[in-house]
């Protein structure tokens, strides 16, 4: 077994639970918006414009 032992525990936590819950998030609202293509591109345009406000209200790294 392969154990993450690079940061602190708190980090490790965060690396590995943000992922997981963004990509479940992903996928009820790819469920959800998957018949209809407008509204698919509509959402996936949203959420991108989203996290491009995340990223740039977290500042450089």
């Amino acid at each position: 077994m392969i154990g993450d032992t690079a940061d602190a525990y708190r980090l490790r936590v965060l690396n590995i639970a943000v992922p997981q819950v963004t990509g479940a998030a992903g996928v009820v609202v790819g469920s959800v918006v998957h018949d209809s293509a407008w509204v698919a591109v509509t959402t996936l345009t949203a959420v991108r414009h989203e996290a491009a406000a995340v990223r740039s209200l977290a500042g450089p790294r």
